[in-house]
């Protein structure tokens, strides 16, 4: 049997059921001489990869047996992906010939938070030789803060960062607005840059407060939060010093009253959110010329990185969503029915929390277990049918659609309020009938079953399925409507 293209397996009257089309993504108009793209062949409507044998058919390209494309001129070329059923998928791609610059859209941060980083490796690349870079960070009145600008080179070829740092903290930066990021880069090929022109790009962006979720901790809590808890206090200069044996008993009590008291926090030894982020800046400004708090420091943010500071318990985060979907000064700006009937529906998926990845053990990922699973940001892969975050985004385009929010607007792949903007600017575009719907009903379950229909659209639509979803709306309800 000779090959077949997907869309002639049927005549012009297929079947109703769904046609099986092999796709090659992503769907890139266009590569650049001499520059890879990796690309992969997948059977819709079931969204599974295939094992293909590749080729081109027209144009001057070269394509490997795994799918790694490279164009070698500029022209118009089209890669043909056959699977072992014989079904054809092909893709046509413009060939551009060389740019002497490129830039990393992760280079081109929004907004950070306090304490956050910005990775700085693909800062800017060329298809020339080495290039020389400077690499900071101005304030507002365009003066660079100290320490910068750091200064090094870049493999053009492979983009990699020599004697760069990879990433700079801005722990030291206040809140507010008017940083600016600054590359500045010149090809030191002279053949190609004879006049050593330079070329700098410059990004405005803001530092938001941190919104990390740390632990509520008080009397009689205990564990390795708490032993954080003993080491930041002891870095604080807690008096007595205090033993980091993870119980907060009477005098881990005394001394965080101590410290709530001596940095205008409310006094009431309960370690919350402005606590902890007091706590650690407080120490992190001792750490620079006392070593043994800097040890303590690095001892305490060790412990919180395993405990899962990002981790929040299901109790804080679902109030916090609640908050913020019935915040008259927000976007969303739901009744308490409306909001009930859309965390039944964030319950059942993600279980409030936005470090979750859909249980799954088919490599190379391991078996995310649990409602945390921060590990799998480094594996983020918008094809590998993962569910992720709050809503559980599973399909290809909305994984996508959060990158491409995050890359227009600042904000991480965990962070509660990135992923909550996210999901309004779903709504207000792709879902904005079903959004209307949803802000003129009164009824907690037809609230629910209209987001878990059309907007969720999980595999399991049954009654059954239905029922729980508008049973743990009905108890959100109950335990928050009017707290």
């Amino acid at each position: 049997m000779g090959k077949r293209h997907s869309h002639e397996l049927f005549g012009s009257n297929p079947p109703h059921a769904a046609v099986s089309v092999l796709t090659i993504l992503p769907n890139i108009p266009s590569i650049e001489v001499g520059k890879p793209q990796k690309l992969r062949a997948i059977m819709k409507p079931n969204e599974t990869t295939q094992a293909a044998k590749w080729s081109v058919s027209q144009g001057n390209a070269t394509i490997t047996t795994s799918g790694l494309v490279t164009g070698v001129s500029a022209g118009t070329v089209t890669f043909v992906a056959t699977n072992s059923d014989g079904i054809e998928g092909s893709i046509e791609v413009t060939v551009a010939a060389p740019s002497t610059w490129t830039r990393s859209n992760q280079s081109y941060v929004h907004n950070i938070e306090k304490g956050g980083v910005i990775y700085v490796t693909d800062i800017v690349s060329s298809n020339y030789d080495l290039v020389s870079v400077a690499v900071g960070i101005q304030n507002s009145n365009s003066k660079w803060l100290s320490g910068y600008p750091k200064h090094g080179t870049i493999d053009g070829k492979k983009c990699e960062l020599k004697p760069l740092d990879n990433s700079i903290a801005f722990r030291n930066l206040s809140v507010g607005a008017g940083y600016r990021y600054v590359i500045t880069a010149t090809n030191s090929n002279t053949a190609v840059n004879p006049n050593g022109d330079s070329h700098t790009w410059v990004k405005t962006f803001a530092v938001k407060p941190d919104s990390t979720y740390y632990p509520t901790l008080q009397h009689g809590s205990s564990g390795d939060a708490v032993t954080a808890l003993q080491y930041l206090l002891n870095a604080n200069g807690a008096n007595p010093t205090l033993d980091p044996d993870g119980d907060f008993g009477g005098k881990t009590q005394t001394a965080v009253i101590s410290f709530q008291s001596g940095h205008s926090l409310t006094a009431n030894g309960v370690v919350e959110n402005p606590t902890w982020t007091s706590l650690i800046s407080s120490a992190e400004i001792i750490a620079i010329a006392d070593a043994a708090v800097k040890i303590a420091l690095e001892v305490a943010l060790y412990l919180l990185s395993v405990f899962g500071i990002n981790s929040a318990d299901e109790q804080t985060q679902m109030r916090y969503i609640w908050d913020y979907l019935t915040d008259s000064t927000k976007k969303f700006r739901l009744t308490s029915v409306q909001a009930a009937g859309v965390m039944g529906n964030l319950q059942a998926e993600g279980d409030f929390s936005p470090t979750n990845a859909q249980d799954y053990n088919q490599p190379p990922y391991p078996n995310y277990l649990g409602r945390d699973n921060p590990e799998y940001i480094s594996k983020y892969d918008i094809h590998d049918g993962i569910g992720w975050g709050i809503a559980q985004w599973t399909y290809y385009t909305r994984k996508q659609g959060l990158l491409n929010y995050i890359q227009d607007h600042g904000g991480s792949l965990g962070d509660m309020d990135t992923q909550l903007g996210y999901l309004y600017q779903e709504l207000t575009t792709d879902y904005s009938g079903m959004w209307g719907k949803i802000q003129n009903s009164s009824s907690i379950s037809d609230v629910t079953v209209l987001w878990m229909m059309d907007y969720e659209g999980p595999q399991d639509k049954s009654q059954s399925a239905q029922n729980t979803r508008i049973a743990n709306a009905n108890s959100i309800y109950n335990k928050l409507f009017g707290t």
